[in-house]
């Protein structure tokens, strides 16, 4: 088997896994209509990023030189003809590995928070009814254009504010509700 059909192959692969974790990514935002967005990113932040940044800095450059190296076409044509220095080669490692822990963290922090809302919907949730005062309204749009809406309101069984993500409209004041659940982690949510 060639270099040029290993990295064929190589890519491959590494393109299906980014389709799957696209998916599973995307799949709260899709299926779920209503849901709060500030616990499922505590949890994260609070109890798996650690454990994400630590992996990726010691798995990250073991990967980059067992599987990513062998592979590279483009770097050892480039060494056979002579054409890089071992400092241009140095420096191209570093920004390779960095860049790759970068977006291997990013990627995992998606997944986490993704999986931490899915999950949470899994496990016989108790149903409270919301009826609760808007405070606050705000809205962002993204890359396409698409209004994504955010609002506050209390908790109905906590004393706390939450923000939630919602798909229309909101004015200050207004009283939002709605028959929600409480999943597992303890994330409102209502999947219409």
């Amino acid at each position: 088997m060639t270099v040029r059909t290993k990295m064929e192959k190589w890519k491959y692969k590494i393109l299906l896994i980014y389709l799957i974790c696209g998916i599973v990514i995307l799949y709260p935002f899709m299926a779920i209509k209503y849901f709060e967005t500030i616990t499922p990113n505590v949890i994260a932040l609070t109890y798996f990023t650690p454990f994400i940044v630590i992996t990726t800095f010691v798995i990250g450059p073991i990967f980059y030189f067992k599987k990513v190296i062998p592979v590279d076409h483009d770097l050892k044509r480039q060494k056979k003809a002579g054409t890089i220095s071992k400092r241009k080669e140095k420096v191209r490692h570093f920004f390779s590995i960095f860049m790759m822990i970068i977006w291997t963290n990013i990627i995992l922090y998606g997944l986490t928070f993704s999986l931490i809302v899915t999950t949470n919907m899994l496990l016989e949730p108790i149903v409270v009814q919301v009826n609760e005062p808007i405070l606050n309204y705000q809205y962002s749009l993204s890359k396409n254009g698409k209004k994504m809406h955010y609002i506050k309101i209390k908790h109905p069984t906590k004393n706390e504010i939450i923000e939630l993500r919602v798909y229309q409209d909101y004015n200050e004041g207004e009283l939002f509700t709605k028959k929600m659940k409480i999943g597992k982690w303890g994330i409102l949510y209502s999947e219409n």
